[in-house]
């Protein structure tokens, strides 16, 4: 049962993960709406964690999946932006906060070693995904190029 849920959960945290990007990269006014249904996403994630591992662990997988979503909202608009300083800054902390996630999921399975090793890679997949990694790689959003300019840079899409 909880694999399930958990399958449905982190499927339903890619497709919001991808709507928050894409709308926020395209300025678009939906951003905010899929911005807070991958919040809501966080605390169903930590609701079925909380279920089989107890509400402590749920709470706290909670905080950690919602401060890498806030992590991640501000390195999208430090790299929008053009601000290296802050892109970076948002970068480590998130790479951080994914190792923090990685380490608790581990920790609270350690038959399943595989999880710290797929998540600590998970920022830069991500990165791959949206098209500005920290490789100069081309990518696209919603089929249009986005140009690198480094580590997690973006310019506009033309």
């Amino acid at each position: 049962m909880l694999k399930q849920d958990m399958r449905k959960l982190w499927t339903d945290h890619v497709v919001w993960t991808r709507d928050y990007i894409v709308a926020a990269v395209d300025d678009k006014p939906d951003a905010r709406a899929a911005a807070n249904r991958l919040m809501k996403n966080q605390d169903d994630i930590g609701a079925a964690v909380g279920r089989y591992y107890g509400a402590v662990a749920g709470q706290q997988l909670t905080m950690l999946l919602k401060a890498h979503i806030l992590i991640a909202v501000d390195l999208i608009a430090a790299a929008k932006a053009g601000d290296k300083a802050a892109q970076q800054q948002a970068d480590d902390k998130w790479q951080q906060n994914g190792v923090a996630i990685a380490d608790f999921l581990s920790n609270a399975n350690p038959n399943c070693p595989c999880v710290r090793r797929r998540l600590r890679s998970h920022p830069d997949d991500v990165g791959y995904a949206r098209g500005w990694n920290r490789q100069t790689v081309p990518g696209e959003v919603r089929g249009r190029r986005v140009n690198q300019t480094g580590p997690g840079g973006l310019r506009r899409a033309r």
